[in-house]
């Protein structure tokens, strides 16, 4: 088994450069419009969407814009690369929200937000 792609939503097409662009270090691959008839029936919402397909290292990243802003819990991506220091300063830079947790006996890890 292979994990093909993330789906993930941003509510700010800012955040698709500036954070897992810049930041991340994800490159753009393609967008396109998900048409209402197809983000209704697999996600029911049934409005336009901008797609962002981003990819880094062979992980697949599909980014919703979905300008509503709700309460996010639990999704998240565990990311392991080298310069990952470097990408957590550069977001403690731009004022993203930081933590590090860390984890005594191994390596500690570093959480980045992004903004929407």
């Amino acid at each position: 088994m292979k994990l093909k792609h993330i789906g993930l939503s941003v509510n700010d097409s800012e955040e698709i450069e500036n954070f897992y662009e810049d930041i991340l270090g994800f490159s753009l691959q393609r967008k396109f419009l998900m048409a209402a008839d197809i983000t209704s029936t697999f996600f029911g919402i049934a409005r336009n969407i901008d797609v962002y397909f981003m990819e880094k290292d062979h992980i697949g990243l599909e980014i919703f814009l979905y300008p509503e802003k709700g309460k996010k819990v639990f999704p998240h991506q565990c990311l392991e690369f080298a310069g990952c220091h470097d990408a957590y300063t550069k977001a403690q830079e731009r004022n993203y929200k930081t933590e590090v947790k860390i984890n005594p006996g191994r390596s500690n890890t570093f959480f980045i937000w992004d903004k929407s």
